[in-house]
């Protein structure tokens, strides 16, 4: 059963459904959130915050594994994105914000591979940013494609947010090989320019 009021981490952040996210929980308010999530196995939202406020939507994470306690009650633990929400309504009864929600429903509810053109584009980028190749993405179906390619490029986070709000995966991937496409000549000439940087023994700041 999908929750209907969840405690609500605003976050410098976008998450996607699937994607790994470590956390450094230090502040008193969020550790006490996560020590309730973790006796009660409950999922908390994710959401961006930024100038204006948080975004309308987010994405539930659920806790994977408390990896250190330490002494002074911070901790750090690793959580995975599971579903995307919009948020209803805004609580402030507790130290930490709270949010009723309406979790979304893909359209379609399975996931169509990543056309070539795509796949293409997207290890251009990576490899010009890691200078190594992507990971494999996961199998048909089990996972979009446009998020997990999204989550694993240091997109701007605005961009992340308008993948996360589509709810049709076709269109998140058409969305996705725009920008890509629009991306690539500025990600070429980047490391054009650093490579020159490394041949003249000059550093480039």
């Amino acid at each position: 059963m999908k929750p209907k009021r969840i405690p609500l981490f605003p976050l410098d952040v976008v998450l996607f459904p699937g994607a790994a996210l470590p956390l450094h929980i230090f502040e008193p308010r969020y550790k006490q959130m996560i020590r309730r999530c973790l006796t009660m196995k409950l999922e908390f939202g994710v959401i961006l915050a930024h100038k204006q406020g948080i975004a309308t939507t987010g994405c539930t994470a659920a806790i994977v594994t408390l990896v250190k306690q330490h002494a002074d009650g911070k901790m750090d633990i690793l959580t995975r994105g599971q579903t995307p929400f919009q948020v209803k309504e805004i609580f402030d009864d507790k130290d930490y914000y709270e949010a009723a929600i309406e979790c979304l429903d893909e359209l379609p509810d399975t996931y169509p591979s990543a056309s070539n053109e795509l796949l293409e584009l997207y290890e251009q980028c990576y490899w010009l940013l890691f200078n190594h190749g992507p990971e494999v993405l996961p199998p048909k179906s089990q996972l979009s494609p446009a998020y997990a390619m999204a989550g694993a490029l240091p997109l701007e986070l605005d961009q992340k947010q308008i993948l996360l709000e589509m709810r049709d995966e076709a269109e998140r991937q058409m969305h996705l090989y725009e920008q890509l496409k629009e991306w690539l000549p500025r990600l070429v000439y980047l490391n054009e320019k650093r490579q020159r940087a490394r041949g003249n023994g000059h550093s480039l700041n």
